[in-house]
């Protein structure tokens, strides 16, 4: 999963219907997704890396700034 990938309503709505079912991923829609799919995903240790990771490219970046 890439970074771009994170903010990608598509994906994080496919990662709720995968993980809970059509009708949870259905009641995630619209601007509520992004917020709602990645308190889900607090308990992944995968993504919990990736935001680590994340992080790190982002604080680099502006350190270089």
């Amino acid at each position: 999963m890439t970074a771009g990938s994170v903010g990608n309503p598509l994906v994080l709505t496919s990662v709720a219907m995968h993980k809970f079912g059509p009708a949870v991923a259905d009641r995630l829609g619209g601007r509520t997704l992004a917020s709602t799919a990645s308190g889900i995903q607090a308990n992944s240790s995968a993504s919990r890396r990736n935001d680590r990771l994340i992080h790190a490219s982002t604080s680099r970046r502006r350190r270089r700034t």
